[in-house]
């Protein structure tokens, strides 16, 4: 994906700068949590990551063409809870980093976005921590509306930050229950993926 990433800038496709990759390469045992503007978002993370596991919503299992791609990466399916889980504790357990896009699809321009719980739920039930990663592009591109031959009149420029970390201990201990625990906490991830804009 490095390689990949480097060939569309050489090429003037895209511009990127990517802030504190050096703290991705570093993460073990860790969800990595971003927002979702591009269809490249996940190329231009996992370009800096050595291992990333992903998390893949179902109906791309479905497809008989995407369902062999995503076998053979290793991706995890977002299917039944249990089996989510103990797919997820079982990466954990080897050290890996699992990336998730809690809002489930690509942010929608000038829509308000939500964030579904299931980012929320596999850190709190495997106890692992997250690591927060927000990502601005200007001009906007490959987003859920536009088709890929939609290509903006000015080249896109990609900021990808990461951020600090979010520990779920003190969400857990604090809550009754690890379904409150989860819902608070996305209510955190939600502001803090995205930030009001004087704090981006």
């Amino acid at each position: 994906f490095n390689a990949f990433c480097q060939i569309m800038k050489f090429t003037g496709a895209i511009d990127y700068r990517i802030d504190g990759a050096e703290l991705l390469r570093e993460d073990r045992n860790c969800i990595i949590v971003a927002n979702h503007p591009s269809l490249i978002d996940y190329v231009l993370i996992a370009s800096q990551l050595p291992q990333c596991d992903c998390l893949v919503k179902a109906a791309i299992w479905e497809n008989p063409f995407m369902k062999r791609i995503v076998k053979a990466a290793g991706y995890i399916p977002n299917q039944a809870p249990d089996d989510l889980l103990e797919r997820c504790e079982e990466r954990f357990s080897r050290g890996n980093v699992l990336l998730v896009f809690p809002e489930g699809t690509r942010t929608t321009p000038g829509i308000e976005p939500s964030l579904q719980r299931g980012a929320a739920q596999i850190a709190t039930r495997t106890q692992t921590d997250l690591r927060i990663i927000h990502i601005t592009v200007s001009p906007t591109f490959l987003t859920k509306e536009k088709k890929w031959y939609q290509v903006p009149v000015t080249k896109p420029f990609f900021h990808v930050a990461v951020k600090g970390k979010i520990e779920v201990a003190p969400f857990i201990e604090s809550s009754n229950n690890l379904t409150s625990a989860a819902r608070r906490l996305n209510h955190h991830l939600a502001q803090t993926i995205f930030p009001s804009e004087e704090n981006i």
